[in-house]
């Protein structure tokens, strides 16, 4: 049983991610180490953990990006004009939500059921129904 060269993986995933990738190294190193131990330390687990830490390394970027969000800046001449962007267009969620496209091509499928999925809960809010058909006493 050959274990996961960490160094090739590290690199693999600094390669795949997109070049607006924040996560230091040191950082990543720790990440990519939380996927091994949780999937497993072997070699032919590895498209798997190489995606993990991908959509791992990709959700850190991600809770990185919301603290300058949509800061924008635009300089003409002397003049700095800063405003934030609302558009609500997210980088990193869009990069997530392509792994299940990305993985197979480094050999791993993403499963489309369970907690294996890549899923993001929508605006909608959901519908709670009490049922007191077993209350007796009346509550005010």
């Amino acid at each position: 049983m050959a274990t996961v060269d960490r160094d090739v993986l590290l690199q693999e995933v600094l390669e795949i991610l997109p070049s607006n990738n924040t996560v230091g190294g040191s950082l990543m190193r720790r990440i990519n180490e939380r996927v091994i131990i949780t999937v497993g330390d072997d070699e032919v687990n590895h498209p798997e953990i190489l995606c993990k830490c991908l959509r791992a390394n990709a959700i850190q970027n991600m809770a990185n990006a919301t603290t300058s969000g949509g800061l924008k800046r635009d300089r003409t001449g002397e003049f700095e004009l800063e405003y934030y962007n609302t558009t609500g267009k997210n980088f990193w969620r869009d990069w997530i939500i392509s792994l299940k496209d990305i993985c197979p091509l480094y050999g791993y499928t993403i499963p489309t059921n369970g907690l294996g999925s890549i899923s993001f809960i929508s605006g909608e809010t959901p519908t709670l129904t009490i049922d007191t058909s077993c209350c007796t006493q009346e509550f005010t």
